[in-house]
C-alpha cells in the first residue's frame, strides 16, 4: 500500500521528486476538446528540459482592502523544439498538428515517489490555456526552443469574457451572490470548472447590484474587472480543485500540515502588521455621511474606499463595517521556505510551531531534498511571532524544489 504524500514527507529525509507535462488538445471545430490527458514527452518522443519550468505561484493582494483576485502567475513553458514538436499547428511534426495550439490545456502534476513502493504520489499544482496571443508565444533566437505562455483557466476565461457577453442573461435585481453564480453558470466556466451556489459565500453580500443604467457596467468591461470591483475589501475568489469559490475573507481550508523544525530552510521577512491597519474609512464622495472608525484607534490611519456597481447608502455603509473590522487589526506575517511541498494551497490554514531551526542550502542537491540534524542552523526567534498559531496563507510559490510562502496571523 503507498503512502500519503504527507507520510513521505514526513518521513523520509531524501525523496526523489517527480514532475509530468500533460496536455488536453483543443479540436479544430475549436469547441471540444481530447477525451484525456497525454504526456507531451511521450507525444513529442522527446525529454525536456530540467528547466522547462521556473516557478509556479499565486498570491493575494499586497495590502488590507483590495482583496478579490487570487493572481494565480501566468506559466512560461520553455521546451526544446528543434524539429517544431511544439510549433503551431500547421507544422506536420508538431504534437498540435490536427488539433488547435490555442486554449489547449496543459496540466502540470507534480509529487514525490514513495521509497519503499517506487509508486508516484502527485498532485495537480496547475492547469490553464495555451495563449497563442501572447508575446511570450515563441521559439528563441535559434529557432530551436519553443515558449508557451500558459494562463490559469479561470484567469483566462475571466479575461477573455466582457460584459456585452453575458449581459442578455441578466434582468431584474441581483444581489451580489445571485449575480455571481448568474455571471459564471455558462458553458464558457462550467465546461471547464464546477460552478455551485454553495461554494460562493460573500463576506459582504450586497444588497442590490446596479449593472445597468446610471453608473452600471459598461459593456467593454472584463468579468474579471467586474469581480474585482465588487469583491474589494470582504471576499476572495479562485479556482480549487476544478471548483469555483467565493469567500468571506477570514474563512480558509483547515489543513492538518504543521511546520515545525524539521521543514524549515529560511524564516524571514517578519511583520508585526502594523502598516497595514487601516482604523478609518470614507466612502469616497460621501465622507461625512458614509465613514467607519475602529472601536480602538492607535495609528489613526485613514483610507478613502469607492467601490462601483453599489448605489444603495445601507449597502455602502455596511460594507465599510465589514472592511473596517477586517483592516483595523493588527496581523502578523512572514516568509517561510521549505522543501517542496505542493498540498498547500492559497487560503489553507497551517500551524507553525516555533522557535524552530533551520535547513541550510547545503541540504538540497538537483531535485533531492535531504534534511538531518547535521543542517540545522541556530534556533530561530522572532520579535513576538506566536508559539504553536494558526497562519493562512497567502502566497505560495514552487521553484527550485522548494516551496515559499507567505503567512499572516489568523484572527
Amino acid at each position: 500500500m503507498a503512502l500519503t504524500f504527507d507520510q513521505i514527507y514526513n518521513r523520509y529525509g531524501v525523496r526523489e521528486f517527480i514532475r509530468y507535462i500533460e496536455v488536453k488538445r483543443r479540436n479544430e471545430n475549436g469547441t471540444t476538446y481530447e477525451g484525456s490527458f497525454n504526456n507531451i514527452e511521450t507525444l513529442a518522443n522527446i525529454k525536456l528540459f530540467e528547466n522547462s519550468i521556473k516557478s509556479i505561484s499565486r498570491k493575494l493582494p499586497n495590502d488590507s482592502y483590495n482583496f478579490g483576485f487570487v493572481a494565480v502567475g501566468d506559466l512560461d513553458l520553455f521546451l526544446d523544439s528543434k524539429f517544431g514538436q511544439f510549433g503551431e499547428e500547421s507544422l506536420t511534426g508538431s504534437i498540435f498538428n490536427g488539433y488547435l495550439r490555442h486554449k489547449s490545456i496543459i496540466r502540470i502534476r507534480e509529487g514525490y515517489i514513495d521509497p519503499t513502493t517506487n509508486i508516484e504520489v502527485i498532485n495537480t499544482v496547475f492547469e490553464g490555456f495555451i495563449d497563442e496571443s501572447s508575446t511570450s508565444t515563441k521559439v528563441d533566437a535559434t529557432n530551436t526552443k519553443q515558449t508557451l505562455k500558459v494562463i490559469e483557466r479561470l484567469n483566462f476565461i475571466l479575461r477573455e469574457l466582457l460584459w456585452e457577453d453575458v449581459k442578455s442573461s441578466f434582468s431584474g435585481s441581483y444581489n451580489l451572490e445571485s449575480f455571481i453564480y448568474t455571471l459564471l453558470n455558462r458553458s464558457e466556466f462550467t465546461n471547464f470548472m464546477t460552478v455551485s451556489a454553495s461554494n460562493i459565500n460573500a463576506g459582504y453580500n450586497i444588497g442590490n447590484i446596479n449593472y445597468s443604467g446610471a453608473n452600471g457596467i459598461e459593456d467593454d468591461t472584463t468579468l474579471l474587472d467586474i469581480l474585482k470591483e465588487l469583491s474589494k475589501g470582504h471576499s476572495f475568489f479562485y479556482l480549487k480543485n476544478d471548483i469555483f469559490y467565493y469567500k468571506d475573507i477570514n474563512s480558509g481550508d483547515t489543513t492538518n500540515f504543521v511546520i515545525n523544525k524539521n521543514k524549515i530552510i529560511k524564516f524571514e521577512s517578519y511583520n508585526n502588521g502594523a502598516d497595514k491597519v487601516i482604523e478609518k474609512l470614507y466612502w469616497e464622495d460621501q465622507e461625512d455621511s458614509i465613514n467607519y472608525t475602529a472601536s480602538t484607534v492607535i495609528y489613526n490611519k485613514s483610507k478613502k474606499i469607492k467601490i462601483n456597481y453599489v448605489n444603495n447608502d445601507t449597502d455602502k455603509q455596511l460594507l465599510l463595517n465589514k472592511i473596517g473590522s477586517y483592516t483595523s487589526i493588527k496581523r502578523q506575517l512572514f516568509k517561510l521556505e521549505i522543501p517542496y511541498y505542493n498540498d498547500i494551497e492559497l487560503l489553507d490554514i497551517i500551524n507553525i510551531e516555533l522557535p524552530v531551526s533551520s535547513i541550510d542550502d547545503e541540504g538540497f542537491t538537483w531535485d533531492i531534498s535531504n534534511w538531518d540534524t547535521d543542517y540545522w542552523s541556530e534556533d530561530i526567534r522572532a520579535d513576538n511571532v506566536s508559539s504553536s498559531a494558526n497562519y493562512i496563507v497567502r502566497e505560495l510559490q514552487h521553484s527550485n524544489y522548494k516551496s515559499k510562502f507567505i503567512l499572516q496571523q489568523l484572527i
